[in-house]
């Protein structure tokens, strides 16, 4: 497991606290968006058992990134900026 465990992605019971209607989509949108650059990561410099898990696990990261695509308070122009935020962040490195 590199970020998502297969083994319990959608079998546990999720009870958030804040409603979902209230959510930030583009702050739970950009936390995957961060673990798909790690997961790309992965894919293009790991070894051989680290790509193969990365590429399982990079089909859980874009189905919950399309998750919050999908919400109403998601906002397109803010998910863009913490998107370049975020490459600029890896590129740092």
């Amino acid at each position: 497991m590199l970020v998502y465990d297969e083994q319990t992605v959608g079998k546990r019971a999720y009870a958030p606290i804040i409603p979902y209607h209230e959510q930030n989509a583009v702050a739970n949108w950009a936390r995957h968006y961060a673990n798909s650059l790690m997961l790309n990561f992965f894919l293009n410099h790991g070894s051989t058992a680290e790509k193969l898990q990365a590429q399982k696990e990079f089909s859980v990261c874009e189905r919950k990134m399309k998750f919050w695509e999908c919400h109403a308070n998601f906002d397109k122009a803010a998910a863009v900026k913490v998107a370049e935020a975020a490459k600029k962040n890896w590129r740092a490195k």
